[in-house]
């Protein structure tokens, strides 16, 4: 029985991939498919630099799901003259190199990890320029746009919304105007203003309209840019007004990561969202509500739960934002619970809506 799907899709069938491949062949419970599924794909094998030395394994659903197979692999690269490698997105914090050589079971392998920074950005900062990349989760290699992807042909599907120029055809202008002469009728909905803290307003049978007073969203929208994510409504960001109803003009992020709060109210159209039935909600509650209090281990069980109920692109996503946030904890806090994990309206996929709150210590 196969219990891992391998990817590998480049013009150039290099030799760091003829020897994992030859090594697949003899064990049933792995095999590599030629085409981009991110349903069916458990592990990416991406070409970098076909003439560099460094092999980067992941750990976290990688390495750590497999580590009698890896170790393996790892003396099978070694011996051809390779350098592997572990780059992980975890922070330098809690024991997580301990808990990888213990699991591991060896302590000769060179460990990086990136606190939540794009890996590829990572290792050229360190002048490692790397062979072969495997790893479950792209996005946390490189974002979207990296020519990486395109040479391996992942077909992400399209660029996040937030960096499109205007994802929803909007007329900011117009709508500015008809939100100040108040013709838009406001949506009562206590779960919204006690999650969002948010006035939220018909727009149009598909979409709302929504007055934040908080960077809240303004720090998802960021983490979105950053890693390329994929599970959130499709939103636009409309403009910023001051207490006397000016429109301010600014460019996307300005005002982050400065201990002061926002004096202007945000203004973004997004499509409509159901909320998460109470069990659902409740499901979320228990396993990610409280992930910043958890140790590494506590977290990643619960990530791995959520894996199996809501499928693993949602898992990563949320362990992105969870990265994020601890890079940036100065300024955010984390507060992802299932009542900000809402569904589109007509495939019914689970997403995440305004997983931080802003830290005003």
């Amino acid at each position: 029985m196969c219990d891992f799907v391998l990817y590998y899709n480049h013009d150039l069938e290099a030799p760091a991939y003829q020897l994992i491949a030859a090594e697949i062949a003899e064990n049933d419970e792995y095999k590599i498919i030629h085409y981009y599924d991110e349903f069916a794909i458990d592990i990416y094998l991406l070409l970098g630099d076909p003439e560099a030395k460094t092999i980067a394994f992941d750990w976290d659903n990688t390495v750590g799901a497999d580590p009698v197979f890896f170790s393996y692999l790892i003396d099978r690269f070694r011996k051809e003259g390779y350098d592997p490698v572990i780059c992980s997105l975890r922070g330098p914090g809690e024991g997580n190199i301990e808990e990888m050589y213990q699991k591991l079971g060896r302590t000769d392998i060179e460990i990086h990890l990136t606190d939540g920074e794009p890996k590829i950005k990572y290792m050229q900062r360190h002048k490692c320029t790397v062979n072969l990349w495997i790893d479950d989760f792209f996005p946390a290699i490189c974002k979207h746009d990296n020519p990486l992807l395109k040479q391996n042909k992942i077909d992400y599907g399209h660029l996040p919304m937030l960096e499109q120029p205007n994802p929803l055809n909007i007329d900011n202008k117009q709508v500015i105007d008809k939100f100040l002469n108040d013709e838009y009728e406001q949506i009562i909905c206590d779960k919204c203003m006690n999650t969002f803290f948010t006035n939220i307003f018909n727009y149009s049978d598909t979409c709302v309209l929504l007055e934040k007073r908080a960077l809240g969203l303004e720090y998802f929208c960021h983490a979105i840019h950053e890693y390329g994510l994929s599970q959130f409504p499709n939103v636009t960001r409309v403009g910023l007004l001051d207490e006397n109803d000016n429109v301010v003009e600014q460019k996307p992020y300005e005002e982050l990561f400065d201990v002061s709060e926002t004096e202007y109210r945000y203004l973004y159209v997004m499509e409509k969202m159901e909320h998460l039935s109470e069990e659902e909600a409740g499901v979320f509650n228990e396993l990610i509500k409280d992930l910043d209090w958890k140790d590494e281990a506590e977290r990643d069980r619960a990530l791995s739960m959520v894996a199996m109920q809501f499928g693993k692109t949602l898992r990563r996503e949320i362990e992105l934002l969870f990265n994020y946030y601890q890079q940036h904890k100065d300024y955010i806090l984390w507060d992802l619970h299932g009542d900000n994990l809402m569904k589109k309206i007509g495939t019914k996929d689970i997403v995440v809506l305004d997983p931080f709150a802003i830290n005003v210590d």
